[in-house]
């Protein structure tokens, strides 16, 4: 084998090493949902006017966005920069209301809060 066989060789198998994390990585789909968790307000808590509801949430492949529902009705959607959001009850909503958060993958994968009871 002639010197400029050997380094071609020798550097179509570098290159070949140094690609191959990247090719074989492309070809793992993501089928893992986000983990999310509303922090505040916790279960069972009164809540009133205008109340913050933080919630905490993580996936290996990036969030898309985020839903708040209300009641099982989806009442905001927010960037995936956000971790918090501001919902507004109104003065005739009283009683016991259901919280969900769910966060929507880059790949499609939907995670979903464990669901909390507030009282208003």
């Amino acid at each position: 084998m002639t010197n400029d066989l050997l380094k071609r060789v020798l550097a179509i198998a570098c290159l070949t090493l140094m690609l191959a994390p990247a090719i074989f990585a492309q070809t793992k789909s993501d089928t893992t949902p986000p983990e999310i968790w509303i922090i505040t307000p916790t279960d069972g808590s009164t809540v009133s006017g205008k109340a913050k509801i933080i919630f905490y949430s993580f996936d290996l492949g990036g969030i898309d966005r985020y839903e708040l529902y209300v009641d099982g009705e989806l009442k905001q959607t927010l960037l995936p920069t956000a971790r918090n959001m501001y919902f507004v009850w109104s003065s005739r909503e009283t009683g016991p209301h259901t919280l969900i958060c769910r966060a929507y993958d880059r790949a499609g994968n939907i995670g979903t809060s464990p669901q909390i009871t507030v009282y208003r």
